[in-house]
């Protein structure tokens, strides 16, 4: 007759598997995981090298215009084809751009900056697997756990053997997954990301 596990066995795997089945709902993880699976894709036409380079190829082409117009103005004036008041008024729409490159720029470029110092931290987390099922890798061991701690706290009931090793072997895969998923570099390389951008996305 094979001996009975102890009772903390049952109780503990009862414990943490309602724990870790509940988290998502107490982390509010089945709506903020796909959120994040969305902002990835969103991002994702945008965060390569090529794409950093072509905006910040277009800043340049944009900021050499902006001072092709001021060095026009300058010499419109110093020659007496236009007054600087004339100037102003006969190209109005290229002097907003000019009088507002400067700011232009400087937010533009900081974004494009902080782009290009990401990529690597966005493709690290653009592969990990999908933001959706981020909430049942702790609902299904979760629940599994529970079910099988629960069962060794019934008494005469046989499969003892069997809801142990569940157990162990659920404790295991749970500890194994995150090496598995590289998530102990990949996830702070996320919240690396998001720290970055942050500023960034405000209304």
């Amino acid at each position: 007759m094979t001996s009975r596990p102890p009772r903390w066995v049952g109780v503990t795997g009862l414990v943490i598997g309602l724990g870790l089945a509940s988290a998502p709902a107490l982390f509010q993880m089945y709506d903020r995981a796909p959120a994040g699976g969305d902002m990835m894709v969103e991002f994702e036409p945008y965060m390569t090298q090529q794409k950093v380079d072509t905006f910040n190829g277009y800043m340049d082409t944009i900021g050499a215009a902006v001072a092709e117009i001021g060095t026009l103005r300058q010499e419109m004036v110093a020659d007496g084809t236009l007054t600087a008041e004339q100037f102003d008024t006969q190209y109005s729409i290229a002097m907003q751009l000019a009088n507002q490159w400067s700011a232009i720029d400087e937010d533009m470029g900081d974004l494009l900056a902080r782009m290009d110092r990401n990529l690597d931290n966005y493709d690290a987390v653009n592969s990990l697997p999908s933001f959706d099922l981020f909430p049942f890798f702790f609902v299904i061991p979760g629940g599994l756990m529970a079910m099988a701690g629960f069962w060794l706290l019934l008494p005469k009931r046989g499969g003892k053997g069997a809801a142990t090793w569940a157990l162990l072997l659920l404790g295991i895969g749970m500890v194994l997954a995150p090496v598995a998923f590289q998530m102990f570099t990949r996830a702070p390389k996320g919240a690396e990301m998001i720290d970055d951008f942050r500023p960034m996305m405000t209304v």
